[in-house]
């Protein structure tokens, strides 16, 4: 019988520019930490795409880019590692972040927003969204 410590964090390697990149699937704590500091993001993953400020969204997108790759590369949060992936060429970029989301949501983000509401938590994380200011907005450009 296999046990969480056989599952937790499996990586799959990504060939990014010759090199085999190991990403894994964010966590609870990873996803919810991304979507208070990228609120447009959050409310895009939690069903809120009608309050979707698309300028907002696209001002954060290639920062939130950079921080899902950092996080899905095993380093969430950590500044020189989310610089490394915003220097990565688009096609790299897309290359992870297509993994990354394929570990994160493995039966695609439909199936994830309905399990949030059915458990009560999406109504919890769109309060502590609309109570915690924009780290994204507070950060100089």
């Amino acid at each position: 019988m296999s046990t969480l410590l056989d599952i937790a964090n499996n990586p799959r390697t990504v060939p990014v520019q010759g090199h085999d990149i190991e990403v894994i699937g964010i966590s609870a704590e990873g996803l919810t930490s991304l979507m208070l500091r990228f609120p447009e993001i959050g409310k895009m993953l939690s069903g809120g795409a009608s309050n979707i400020d698309t300028a907002a969204l696209a001002k954060m997108a290639p920062e939130a880019v950079a921080a899902v790759i950092a996080a899905g590369t095993g380093h969430p949060g950590e500044e020189k590692h989310e610089r490394a992936a915003a220097r990565l060429g688009i096609d790299d970029q897309l290359a992870l972040l297509d993994e990354i989301l394929r570990l994160t949501f493995p039966r695609g983000i439909g199936p994830f927003v309905e399990r949030l509401e059915r458990l009560g938590i999406l109504m919890r994380v769109q309060k502590a969204e609309e109570q915690t200011p924009s780290a994204a907005s507070s950060q100089p450009t």
